[in-house]
């Protein structure tokens, strides 16, 4: 009963960073929309289902991959933090994926 409770709450805990995620520019979230019908764009969509990671975004112009924020780049294993509000700098950073650098 014990291990049945642990591995349910293992489940939870899946990390998909850097997996690709679908933008879709029909989509009710205006910031959806705008992240995925700009081009050469860096942004970010939170509170995005189908990232474990809750963040879906593209890095200037890249395809879009699920994310989560950071402070340095220790946070982010193989990727980068990197800025992602470039008019408030430190804001708003989250790991990019090495694909995308």
């Amino acid at each position: 009963m014990v291990f049945g409770a642990l591995a349910l709450g293992m489940v939870g805990c899946a990390n998909d960073l850097y997996v690709p995620c679908q933008l879709d520019p029909a989509s009710t979230s205006r910031e959806q929309q705008e992240c995925a019908s700009q081009e050469g764009v860096t942004c970010s969509v939170s509170n995005f289902s189908q990232c474990d990671t809750r963040v879906c975004a593209r890095y200037e112009g890249s395809d879009a991959f699920c994310t989560q924020a950071c402070a340095t780049d220790a946070d982010c294993g193989e990727g980068r933090c990197e800025d992602f509000n470039i008019i408030q700098p430190g804001t708003s950073r989250y790991c990019v994926a090495p694909s995308a650098l």
